[in-house]
């Protein structure tokens, strides 16, 4: 809590990683949404499978708030698919 409440994410990884808590960290990851964490996300999956499902509704949610946010703000752009079609990807890896 307190390493949340002192605004030090790192320190929050940091301690999901060394107490095994891999459902908080993998959301954690899930929130970053980048392509490095969504690649510790899968190697997550290697490692423990129980997290697979977790993990993949993560991704599926990552990728719909991507989308919803493209269509309401009209800002398609060949960015935006290419970071989607990324995301597709990592939900095919992951199964």
């Amino acid at each position: 809590m307190i390493v949340q409440l002192a605004g030090f994410p790192e320190g929050e990884v940091m301690i999901y990683e060394r107490l095994h808590m891999a459902p908080m960290l993998a959301e954690k990851s899930a929130k970053d949404g980048t392509y490095r964490a969504r690649h510790q996300m899968l190697a997550m999956c290697r490692s423990d499978p129980e997290l697979l499902a977790d993990v993949l509704g993560h991704f599926v949610t990552m990728v719909s708030e991507k989308i919803v946010k493209d269509h309401a703000h009209d800002t398609r752009s060949v960015n935006s698919d290419s970071e989607i079609d990324e995301m597709l990807d990592d939900i095919k890896e992951a199964l």
